[in-house]
């Protein structure tokens, strides 16, 4: 594994000498007498420049705080690594050798030990606690109270007679209306559990099938799929184009035809050179997530929780307002002065203030359990890169580990950061909530231009902020899982990253950002084919069913005299199969970006770990990116936390 050393040097040039696989090996294997080739560069060195170069002796470097420190291996031990110190000048070696020792074993101790009994944001993981405790306590206390009194006080004879009393409303309305209540009760008591039992259910588990096997169908062809996968873009794109061109016959289809395909075009050409890049990326993901399946199952049991927690949150906001409405109006009744000051029925209902922070609530809670996922993503794909011997069971111990450092040393910084995503958008919200208002005040015509632009101006710069702040927010969480930091330094972390790796519009036109586009476009596209292939099961399985019950008086058993049924079928079961595979979609592209992360920070540890596949990444990074060498430079200079 390599070192920093640290030195001084008017300018020269020194040699460097770098040693490479020669050969390709299956994954796999592993060999001690791997043969090796050996490439010489070299770099000039500016006067009074730091500069870090990779040397054996791996003890001594900034580890991350995954896997034991025990299994750190370098492939230098055993394997015949060129040494880079012996090629620097005689009367550098010393200098170097003694002042980076001393530095590097302080700051590998201090990086090592931060994360052991340190809790990182502790303030926002109380608030968050007691946030939770109170809404729950409000939502099984007086939520409930609110429920009990609408079902006490609700007179559906009463009801009745207010509708019959309605000027626009009809008796032929009326008994129509209370035909299709009692059938729609019906259908309710006798198909509900039917649709549960055969559609639902079905759905779900062919999804997991599915998605099991497109991943290990996919695993061997990433690039293949890459490939087609942007051929295909590029095809529906025309095929839509000839749809408007047909349908709309004119020059605004024909700029609207020619629009999306120049779009999608442009992109399929951008990441066309990417693919080599991304599909090994996409690979080694795939490869350690197979090693660690349990992360699959709980990804299934966190989304489970934010469906949970946000019907609970219905019920706790309609319960609440019931029971202030309620109250609210029992105070009237008892205060005859008071009725006639509040005489708008508008003041009986729940304060904004109330609903600001039931909605905050939920976006904060929401994104806690998601970031919580994020950052148990990382760590175990991040303990299986750098110590695969912990990571090699469903149930292994990175699974266990990331968890309850999730849950603890790290959970102040995952509240820190989910509660600032809360806050963006909950602004987000309330600003396409004005513009909604406004547009219906003025029935859909504008009162003025400046209104008009000044809202859209509002509206645009909000949503960037927030797909900033999300787009980041997915690789600061992979910091706060792998070393410990807060939230605000794993921030940092980031850009440090990106700024010294040159992931940017490079002056060769390759963009490294792109591929993880590229990878999130792939997973969609195979989530979207997963859902239709689980809908075409649903129809399916509903004829078997409907097949084997010949006494059935409808056309379908399962969903009964349901108008339209099998367009209802197919919703449901595309539905449920788009939502499971993207949620299994989601831990693969955590995966990736983990991946890129660790490669960037500490490649060299990778390659002691998985030298076939680090031999693989190393060649398709050339064939992406043919004159750029920025990936493998070795690992980024990691400051401790402050």
């Amino acid at each position: 594994m390599p070192e920093k050393v640290t030195y001084h040097q008017p300018v020269e040039i020194i040699p460097i000498v770098m040693a490479t696989p020669s050969e390709d090996i299956a994954w796999g294997e592993s060999s001690q007498t791997e043969q090796q080739s050996v490439v010489a560069t070299t770099l000039p060195v500016p006067e009074a420049q730091v500069v870090t170069v990779a040397i054996d002796e791996p003890e001594n470097e900034a580890t991350p705080l995954v896997g034991p420190r025990h299994q750190q291996r370098h492939p230098s031990e055993g394997e015949g690594r060129s040494s880079v110190s012996s090629q620097l000048p005689a009367e550098h070696q010393q200098q170097t050798s003694t002042s980076f020792h001393d530095e590097a074993d302080n700051d590998a101790t201090k990086q090592c030990c931060s994360f052991v009994g340190k809790f990182r944001d502790w303030p926002f993981a109380v608030l968050f606690w007691i946030h939770l405790v109170v809404i729950i306590h409000v939502g099984l206390t007086n939520s409930s109270a609110g429920y009990e009194r609408v079902v006490q006080d609700f007179n559906w004879t009463q009801l009745e007679q207010h509708i019959a009393e309605s000027d626009d409303v009809s008796p032929e309305d009326l008994t129509q209306m209370e035909s299709f209540i009692e059938d729609a009760y019906e259908w309710v008591q006798g198909y509900v559990d039917r649709i549960i039992l055969y559609s639902m259910i079905p759905a779900a588990i062919s999804a997991i099938l599915l998605v099991d096997l497109t991943l290990t169908a996919v695993r061997p062809c990433t690039t293949t799929i890459l490939t087609l996968s942007l051929l295909g873009s590029v095809i529906t794109a025309i095929l839509g184009a000839l749809a408007i061109l047909i349908a709309q016959p004119s020059v605004f289809g024909f700029f609207l035809a020619c629009l999306l395909v120049g779009v999608t075009s442009f992109f399929a050409c951008t990441v066309w050179p990417l693919r080599s890049f991304v599909g090994i990326n996409l690979k080694v993901s795939l490869e350690g997530m197979a090693h660690n399946l349990g992360t699959y199952l709980w990804a299934i049991f966190f989304s489970n929780m934010c469906v949970v927690w946000v019907v609970f949150w219905f019920y706790t906001l309609f319960g609440l307002s019931f029971l202030i409405h309620i109250r609210c109006e029992d105070q009237l009744h008892r205060d005859e002065k008071l009725r006639l000051e509040k005489d708008d029925d508008d003041e009986c209902n729940m304060g904004g203030g109330v609903f600001i922070l039931l909605v905050m609530s939920l976006y904060w809670t929401t994104n806690v359990i998601i970031n919580y996922l994020r950052c148990t993503i990382a760590g175990v794909m991040a303990t299986w890169l750098y110590a695969k011997e912990d990571a090699k069971c469903c149930c292994s111990s990175a699974i266990w580990g990331s968890l309850m450092r999730g849950a603890t040393y790290s959970f102040g910084s995952i509240c820190f950061g989910s509660l600032v995503q809360g806050f963006v958008e909950f602004l987000r919200c309330i600003i396409t909530s004005a513009k909604r208002n406004r547009t219906s005040m003025t029935n859909g015509h504008d009162d003025g231009c400046c209104g008009g632009l000044c809202f859209c101006i509002i509206e645009c710069v909000a949503n960037l902020g927030g797909d900033t702040l999300d787009y980041f927010s997915q690789w600061n969480y992979i910091y706060i899982a792998l070393y410990g930091y807060t939230y605000v330094e794993s921030g940092k972390a980031v850009m440090r990253l990106f700024r010294t790796k040159g992931w940017e519009l490079n002056t060769d036109g390759s963009m490294s950002i792109i591929s993880e586009r590229l990878t999130s476009y792939v997973l969609g596209s195979l989530s979207i084919a997963i859902g239709i292939t689980t809908g075409t099961v649903v129809l399916f399985t509903e004829r078997i069913v409907t097949g084997s019950h010949q006494d059935s008086q409808n056309e379908s058993y399962v969903y009964g005299p349901l108008p339209n049924w099998r367009i209802f079928a197919f919703l449901i079961g595309f539905l449920i199969g788009l939502v499971m595979s993207s949620i299994l979609m989601h831990v693969v592209k955590g995966a990736v970006n983990t991946f890129i992360v660790c490669w960037a920070d500490n490649c060299s540890r990778i390659e002691a770990e998985h030298p076939a596949m680090s031999h693989m990444i190393l060649e398709a990074w050339q064939r992406s990116f043919p004159h750029s060498s920025r990936l493998s430079e070795g690992p980024i200079p990691i400051p401790h936390p402050t």
